[in-house]
């Protein structure tokens, strides 16, 4: 039985596909991975990894039968690892007229990969055409800013309390100073609050962190990020 992990947050721009990208690239060294982009974001895994060019078919196609999984998927490679990615579509306008998303995707994927990683769209964006429960674990990737505290509860309830259990959680972007000034929750605050896994926090200093075309550059970030994907691989056993 294959694994289903969804990647997914509140809002756009929370830092999805990098945590979705490195997790594919360290599941791949343990067995087959898929990686399905339904974001529907500017900056999809296809453009940050530089594949946008080869994409013919996308995950729409798959889901509304038009194509088939062959013709769908291109083979994808970071850092050395190799898997399987089913794009987005490359025009934000094109839409699945399947309902349930999760479930077509489990008919079509499952048995055929040991790991299935969905990057997500925001879960606010679309509550109504997404099932939970075919789900073997939600990552729920957040920031942790005062305003942010009711989202994530909206986030929760969307999801169902029947697959509360499968959530875990990140917080991304984490800032120390903000922390100190009241203005973001620190990361002790937000887990006493919530009740859920928490598999840990990645900070920022207050520059920005860049983040090349092909992948990152700043080794502390990318040390964090790695961090973060192990204890998230550890939870899926």
């Amino acid at each position: 039985m294959s694994k289903f992990i969804l990647v997914t947050s509140c809002e756009d721009q929370q830092g999805k596909t990098v945590i979705s990208l490195e997790l594919a690239k360290k599941l791949a060294n343990e067995g087959s991975v898929v990686y399905v982009d339904i974001s529907g974001s500017t900056k999809n895994a296809s453009v940050y990894l530089g594949y946008d060019m080869n994409i013919i078919y996308d995950y729409v196609d798959l889901v509304d039968d038009i194509c088939s999984l062959d013709e769908s998927k291109i083979s994808a490679e970071v850092e050395g690892a190799v898997f399987d990615m089913v794009p987005t579509p490359r025009l934000e306008t094109k839409k699945a007229e399947e309902n349930k998303i999760f479930g077509k995707l489990f008919m079509i994927l499952n048995d055929k990969y040991d790991y299935i990683i969905i990057d997500g769209g925001s879960i606010r964006d679309e509550k109504d055409i997404m099932d939970y429960s075919v789900l073997d674990r939600i990552l729920l990737v957040t920031e942790s800013r005062i305003e942010d505290f009711g989202k994530i509860n909206t986030c929760i309830n969307i999801i169902g309390k029947d697959n509360a259990g499968n959530i875990l959680y990140l917080i991304n972007k984490y800032m120390k100073k903000e922390g100190k000034r009241g203005t973001m929750f620190t990361p002790k605050e937000l887990e006493e609050m919530i009740n859920l896994k928490m598999v840990g926090h990645i900070e920022f200093n207050d520059a920005y962190q860049k983040i090349s075309s092909g992948y990152i550059e700043n080794k502390n970030l990318l040390t964090q990020i790695e961090t973060a994907a192990d204890k998230i691989i550890e939870k899926l056993n």
